[in-house]
This record gives structure tokens, C-alpha cells and sequence, in this order.
């Protein structure tokens, strides 16, 4: 398991030997045991399914108990949930073991993950108007914002007909260049190698106004001296990992501009970096991220990029 107190080098290109898929029987649980699957089976990985059964009064879980309920009463349900993820994975040949948790279900997911030295986690997201109406309640929004490991969130209702062996052929990466974000750069570069697809690094800008703020450059100048600097920090560590890829200026807001280029580029899977341990709005680019969580139809991976968080 990677320490990520530890800055990493450049071109690097990082292993998921182990997968979580936190499962419940809804259709969004199973979105996201699809794509632990489609990971896990690219990395030769362990999928890890777990349910959690908060014990107690039940108020915020993946199955709540009533007053004075032990967890297992509902060891049934969960060995059959956890048992669908042994049975996909068994259909496309990739391990998976089981485990179901007790307690609140966030902190005992977390947990779980920090225990068994978990590398990546796979989560499916119901609702596209607060991040609190995703899966789990809040339990969703609490592992992308305090996750040591990169998060997968995916919608259910735009993955339905998706199969865990259809594989990633496009994966884009909105960056700034020189912005802290090798951990993410890093963990896009080492998807887009394992499903051999091609990297689109994006730098969202609103070109006059960094026009005038910049006067020393003319349009052209500006376009070219931030094409470089994408290229610097990204194309030239993937093109070096054996990744094809391009540098991409996009003019707008970032999140009009990264879901028309999504649409437009048939991008499977966006990879975005995070700041902060606080509240999800601290994410990098503002509340960019969260917005994408919410409202993107194809999976969002996070990765957090704090530096001094260890996970070991």
C-alpha cells in the first residue's frame, strides 16, 4: 500500500493490488461493483465487497437496525448482497472476498479500507441534486472527502447497460500544470496504461481574461505558454509511461467546459484531484469536483492529494 505522506516521483505509475465495493441491494451498488470489477480484473486485483450494518438506532446506514437490534439479524441479506459481487466477479475472473461490518457504516468503511491496506475504492451514487442524496446518505460524500485511497462514484442510471468487462478507452484529466496534482496525474496515468487508453489533459481557462491579466502575452503567446505547461506536467510523464496522450485548452467555465468535452470525446472515466480534509466545496477547483460527483454520467475518481495523510 502506497504511503501518501510520500511525494511521489515523477512517472510513476501505481498498482491496485486490492478493491473496495462498499454493497447494498440497490442498482446503484451494483454500478459501482461493476467498475470494482472492471478495475480490479485490469490490475490482476482482489475485490473486496463489504456490507455494514449499523447496530443500534438506525440513522444513517447501508441497512439501518431498530432499537436493540444486533447486526446479525441481517447477516442473511448481507451474505446474499456481497454474494452477487462474488458472483460477477466469478463471471469475468477476478477474486473477490467478503466481510459485512458493524457500526457506522463511514467510519467503519473507513476503517475497513485502512486495515487491509485497501488501494482503491469503487461506490455507486443515487440522486443528482445534493451530494447528501447520494448512496449511504452521507456516507458517500464522507469516503470521497476523507479517503486516503483514489474513490470511484458512478451514477446507476447512466451505467445500467454498462458490463464490468467493457473497458476504459478514454480518460480525461482536467489540471492546471504545476498544481500539486502528481498523486492524481499519477493515478490517471496508471488507469489509462492498464486499459491502454488514451489520456486527455485538460486546462480549462477563460483565455481574455487571463489575456488581461497576462499582457505581456498575446492571445496565441498565452494559448501556447499554457499548452506547454500542460504538457510539461502531464504528456510528457505519460507519453514516458507508454500512455498516448494530449494536452487540451478548453475556453469557459471548468465544469461547462469538462462535461462538453466529456460528450463530445466519448470519455469514460474522469479523474480529478482533491485538497483538504474539510468540507467537500474545499475540493481542488472549488466545488468543481463535488459539482461533477453530482452531475457527471460517467464515473468521477478522486484522489487526494494531501501529502502528509498516511494511510499506513
Amino acid at each position: 500500500m502506497m504511503d501518501l505522506s510520500e511525494r511521489l516521483p515523477s512517472n510513476t505509475t501505481l498498482e491496485y493490488d486490492t478493491v473496495l465495493v462498499p454493497a447494498d441491494s440497490s442498482e446503484c451498488s451494483r454500478a459501482g461493483a461493476r467498475h470494482a470489477v472492471r478495475i480490479a480484473r485490469e490490475f490482476d486485483a482482489t475485490v473486496y465487497a463489504v456490507h455494514a450494518v449499523e447496530t443500534g438506532p438506525g440513522f444513517d446506514s447501508l441497512t439501518p437496525s431498530e432499537p436493540g437490534q444486533r447486526g446479525d439479524e441481517h447477516r442473511p441479506a448481507g451474505e446474499q448482497i456481497t454474494g452477487e459481487v462474488v458472483q460477477l466477479g466469478e463471471k469475468f475472473g477476478v477474486p473477490v472476498e467478503t466481510d459485512l461490518l458493524e457500526g457506522r457504516p463511514a467510519e467503519a468503511i473507513q476503517g475497513y479500507l485502512i486495515d487491509n491496506d485497501i488501494d482503491f475504492v469503487a461506490m455507486g451514487t443515487r440522486g443528482r441534486s445534493n451530494l447528501e442524496r447520494h448512496l449511504l446518505g452521507s456516507v458517500t460524500e464522507q469516503i470521497v472527502r476523507t479517503s486516503p485511497v483514489p474513490v470511484l462514484t458512478v451514477h446507476s442510471e447512466s451505467d445500467r447497460t454498462v458490463r464490468a468487462d467493457q473497458e476504459y478507452t478514454d480518460v480525461l484529466l482536467p489540471t492546471r500544470g504545476g498544481d500539486g496534482s502528481e498523486l492524481a496525474v499519477d493515478h490517471a496515468i496508471s488507469v489509462a496504461r492498464r486499459f491502454d487508453a488514451t489520456l486527455h489533459a485538460m486546462y480549462v481557462v477563460d483565455i481574455r481574461s487571463e489575456a488581461a491579466k497576462n499582457d505581456m502575452y498575446g492571445l496565441e503567446e498565452l494559448v501556447d505558454k499554457l499548452q506547454t505547461q500542460v504538457t510539461d506536467a502531464v504528456i510528457d510523464r505519460a507519453e514516458e509511461a507508454g500512455v498516448d496522450a494530449r494536452a487540451i485548452i478548453q475556453q469557459g467555465t471548468p465544469h461547462s467546459a469538462i462535461q462538453r468535452y466529456t460528450d463530445d470525446n466519448d470519455i469514460d472515466v474522469l479523474v480529478m484531484g482533491t485538497h483538504g480534509r474539510g468540507r467537500v466545496e474545499r475540493f481542488l477547483l472549488g466545488s468543481i469536483t463535488e459539482r461533477m460527483i453530482r452531475t457527471s454520467d460517467i464515473p468521477v475518481v478522486t484522489v487526494r492529494l494531501d501529502e502528509w495523510f498516511s494511510a499506513d
